[in-house]
């Protein structure tokens, strides 16, 4: 060997590999070496004898069993009931969770089914009704005309027209003011006016 043994103490010899396995797997060789430095330093031989009495007292503890073998079996048979119980109480909980989240996902798919489905639709501007809605211009007419959502027709005097509407539902026409509110009924509002340029 390469080291120097004369120097270990017991607890060094306990945690060099050779030494164990020597005492472990004695061989005639690892036998003769040992004895030799037993021989040769008389403090490394009380080590030695030390380290050998601490494994043999290791190895008769491992051998010998606290437990009868009734007791041990019934210890055995405790563990793995409490690894079964516990591996059911993972795979309970496992499951309640993939449940839960599967009615949860459910839940949110069918709200949503159902405000896409059931939500009031908006409104839109639908033109080519008002279009409709609104009489064809009258093409024989030269003058600027003004059409009312009631049908009603306004011609404007003049080449030039300047319009310009309010916020009180009054447009000036060429500077002149002009009521426009219904006739009929002066609560209702007005809708869409449409202007007819030839």
């Amino acid at each position: 060997m390469d080291k120097d043994y004369t120097t270990y103490s017991a607890d060094q010899l306990l945690n060099d590999d050779f030494f164990i396995q020597s005492e472990l797997h004695p061989t005639e060789k690892s036998r003769a070496f040992w004895s030799d430095l037993q021989i040769k330093s008389a403090t490394l031989s009380q080590e030695i004898e030390n380290a050998r009495l601490f494994l043999h007292t290791i190895k008769i503890d491992r051998n010998c069993s606290s437990l009868a073998a009734k007791d041990e079996h019934a210890l055995w048979q405790r563990i793995e009931l409490k690894n079964k119980e516990t591996e059911r109480k993972a795979k309970r909980k496992q499951f309640i969770r993939l449940a839960i989240s599967t009615v949860a996902s459910l839940l949110l798919l069918s709200a949503i089914g159902w405000y896409a489905t059931l939500r009031p639709k908006d409104a839109e501007t639908d033109y080519l009704a008002i279009i409709q809605a609104n009489p064809a211009p009258d093409s024989t007419n030269e003058k600027v005309q003004l059409v009312l959502s009631n049908n009603e027709k306004l011609t404007i005097d003049g080449t030039e027209t300047q319009l310009e509407y309010k916020k009180e539902g009054k447009v000036n026409v060429n500077s002149k003011q002009v009521d426009l509110s219904p006739k009929g009924n002066p609560a209702q509002a007005q809708e869409f006016n449409q202007l007819i340029v030839p």
